[in-house]
């Protein structure tokens, strides 16, 4: 397994830990991996989003309350009949 798999396979069981799921985690390639539990899968491609700041970087207490949204709305979705969904969901956090 490269690098590259080890560190979203990181990613991917910190989020859910955070997200206080249990789900066991397959790697694969397309998608990255698929989530399952309970007899039902879920595939889930890792992105990393890099963005230069134009402006001041934004403060620890609100990288945190950005984070917590994520993860609450991730967590929202993931306990949500999912199994039905045949095509990619995008979440906004504003």
């Amino acid at each position: 397994m490269d690098d590259k798999k080890k560190e979203e396979i990181f990613f991917v069981a910190r989020f859910l830990e955070a997200a206080g799921m249990a789900y066991l985690i397959e790697p694969r390639e397309s998608p990255d991996f698929l989530l399952n539990k309970e007899g039902a899968s879920l595939g889930l491609e890792v992105t990393q989003l890099f963005h230069q700041a134009t402006r001041p970087a934004l403060s620890r207490r609100r990288i945190e309350s950005l984070r917590d949204r994520i993860v609450s709305r991730a967590r929202t979705f993931l306990r949500s009949d999912w199994r039905c969904v045949h095509s990619p969901r995008t979440v906004a956090i504003r």
